[in-house]
């Protein structure tokens, strides 16, 4: 036995209710739009979707500073997975998972007020508690995309609904992990279960048929922990899917692509061709429909969700075994690989290129993303021993950082 300290950046991890902080000195004005390394669709806002931007790039080119204050907090009582998106107009959208009875996308505006939300949720044909697990995809001209277990919604930015698409009716058994757009606009993703979909922003029609990755599902799951997210939390009936997700068992898919800003090439991590393998694959979509281009292997568990660049040049993912690569994202070559990296929290890339990760210990460790080269690596050990009170019932004071990392500059 032992007790923890936990260190959090931003998502993957379980938190009753929403808060945000500003900075202690105020900041009346928004910041103005952004849209490095964003491809085409995506809002120009400073944080669009679950990891940012089209990259999955986890950046945010904003200074910050510790001084920082909470300004708001909402959904108390509400388990969250996801960090929230930001609109062009400042509106926050953020998802929940509490299941029958309560909505499961909220809109605030920048101080906190509460400006709509779905309808809640009645049976699965409404939007349910897989919307949880899915940052809601802002668009360009401010429309909210957002995925739950078996559909995808859109909604304008004043709340109402403008389709709903199946994503059985679609070919798929499985859900999206947050919705993407592809170079030619469309919506859509890449399921659990492993099927490439995408539909028309405009009435939400169905492009291309699924198509289907070659691999099959991961390592068989273990139970949930007992007691996991009760009380209100979270819906009973997605708590072992959700487990199963962030470990990547008895799915194929348990990661949210990346879309190359330029070529429009999209990054997976998924299963490979037995449980005990995993792939990197990078999917191009044609006039006839998506294809692999390239299937890189990896560790079994699905890995990550892939990382681009800022160049472009390279992809970076880990697969369960803790190895992170670097491939290149023309050719799917290796380029580099670094040990006792993350294997379920995303590499994290910075403007200058210098690729972020948690460590499967008590830290994180940043590495040279054209190299591989380690620049420095930090254990939190030391800040456990120092602000949890030592116990000999309760054994040794340890770290675990749990969440992805959010860089600034």
């Amino acid at each position: 036995m032992s007790t923890s300290i936990s260190v959090g950046p931003r998502a993957r991890c379980a938190a009753a209710g929403l808060a945000l902080a500003a900075l202690a000195v105020g900041c009346a004005t928004p910041p103005p739009p952004v849209r490095a390394g964003q491809s085409p669709g995506y809002a120009a806002s400073a944080w669009a979707t679950l990891h940012r931007d089209s990259r999955n790039s986890d950046f945010a080119p904003l200074f910050a500073t510790p001084a920082l204050r909470v300004a708001w907090a909402a959904l108390e009582g509400a388990a969250m997975w996801v960090g929230p998106s930001l609109g062009p107009e400042g509106h926050v959208y953020a998802t929940s998972g509490r299941g029958e009875g309560t909505s499961h996308l909220h809109a605030f505006d920048r101080d906190g007020n509460l400006l709509w939300e779905s309808a809640p949720m009645r049976s699965l044909a409404d939007l349910d508690y897989g919307a949880v697990i899915n940052a809601p995809l802002v668009a360009d001209d401010g429309d909210v995309y957002q995925a739950d277990v078996d559909q995808l919604w859109a909604f304008d930015a004043n709340g109402a609904v403008r389709w709903v698409a199946s994503l059985r009716d679609a070919g798929a058994q499985g859900h999206f992990v947050t919705p993407i757009f592809s170079k030619e606009g469309h919506v859509g993703g890449i399921t659990t279960d492993g099927k490439v979909l995408f539909f028309a922003r405009a009435d939400g029609a169905l492009v291309w048929p699924a198509f289907d990755l070659p691999g099959v599902g991961g390592p068989p799951a273990t139970p949930a922990p007992p007691g996991l997210l009760e009380g209100g939390l979270h819906a009973r009936e997605f708590v072992q899917p959700m487990w199963n997700l962030i470990f990547g068992r008895e799915i194929e898919v348990a990661n949210t692509p990346s879309v190359h800003p330029e070529t429009g090439r999209i990054f997976i991590t998924a299963g490979g061709a037995s449980p005990s393998e995993g792939a990197l694959y990078g999917i191009d979509t044609t006039p006839e429909g998506p294809v692999v281009a390239f299937a890189h292997p990896m560790a079994q568990g699905s890995g990550t969700s892939p990382a681009i660049s800022p160049d472009g040049a390279l992809v970076y993912a880990a697969g369960d075994d803790g190895v992170m690569v670097a491939v290149d994202a023309a050719t799917g070559a290796l380029v580099w690989r670094a040990e006792d990296t993350a294997a379920a929290a995303s590499p994290s890339v910075g403007g200058d290129g210098v690729v972020y990760s948690t460590t499967r210990g008590q830290g994180l460790v940043a590495i040279d993303g054209r190299t591989g080269a380690r620049r420095f690596a930090v254990d939190f050990t030391p800040l456990a021993e120092r602000v949890l009170a030592e116990s000999p019932e309760r054994g040794p004071r340890v770290a675990s950082v749990n969440s992805i990392l959010t860089v600034t500059d």
